[in-house]
């Protein structure tokens, strides 16, 4: 729908750099003028005319008719394709790796946040960083929020150069579980015998068992350790790209 103000309809310009990101989003197979009006908030015949002109200017820009309507679609070029298919890789490995993982803190497994940031529990949506590489994703230490804090872009400073990063969301469900069961260790591991085990005071009148050896493991058992839940991608920054992506499209280079 085109702006208005009161009862008259003001159109405004748009660029050609706007038309191509809406393309290039690909939520839709085609594009006609409507739905371009629609979504960039001006006139079907502006829409129309804007369309007809990047047509007839750029090669990679396609048109058809479909009935009475004319539709536009932008045609990805080898290197694109190849591009896009590895953003997809990517993003279906994190959502593999962290759909229904442990993300309850150890200390706190029945959150996924701080107390004194959230805390965040079962029916929440949270966001989180991740970093490293399929097969070998990990949560980003102290990247935590809630959605309503969420980021809408990784931090520069938190990128790193030679890892693969991405915000993820999802929402939290609780079940039982005991911490320890989702910590990494080698699959000849003896756990009884390596780590060791001893109650400790963590709290008045509150006992954990803290298991001793290779490394410390807080292993209280929890009746409401919270998992995620319904996980997607929402920034995605490719090794060695010095992008951020998000559904595909870039965000900046």
């Amino acid at each position: 729908m085109a702006a208005t103000t009161g009862s008259k309809m003001v159109n405004r310009k748009v660029t050609d750099g706007e038309l191509m990101a809406l393309l290039k989003r690909r939520e839709e197979p085609v594009y006609d003028a409507g739905k371009v009006a629609e979504e960039l908030d001006v006139s079907r015949p502006t829409a129309l005319n804007r369309l007809q002109v990047l047509a007839e200017g750029r090669g990679d820009v396609r048109r058809t008719s479909i009935g009475q309507a004319d539709v536009f679609w932008v045609e990805k070029a080898e290197n694109e394709a190849d591009y896009d298919d590895r953003l997809d890789f990517l993003k279906q490995s994190v959502i593999d790796e962290f759909e229904d993982k442990f993300v309850g803190l150890y200390t706190e497994p029945w959150t996924a946040v701080h107390p004194d940031d959230g805390p965040a529990t079962g029916g929440d949506r949270i966001q989180l960083l991740v970093e490293g590489e399929p097969g070998n994703w990990k949560l980003a230490q102290g990247q935590r929020r809630l959605w309503e804090n969420r980021r809408d872009a990784i931090p520069e400073e938190l990128i790193i150069a030679g890892e693969t990063q991405a915000l993820i969301s999802g929402t939290l469900h609780e079940q039982p579980t005991v911490p320890i069961a989702h910590v990494s260790y080698e699959p000849d591991w003896d756990i009884e015998e390596a780590v060791g085990a001893q109650w400790v005071d963590v709290a008045p009148e509150r006992q954990a068992l803290m298991c001793i050896g290779e490394k410390n493991y807080l292993v209280e058992p929890c009746n409401n350790a919270v998992f995620l839940d319904r996980v997607r991608v929402d920034i995605l920054s490719p090794e060695g790209e010095g992008a951020e992506c998000v559904d595909g499209g870039v965000l900046s280079q």
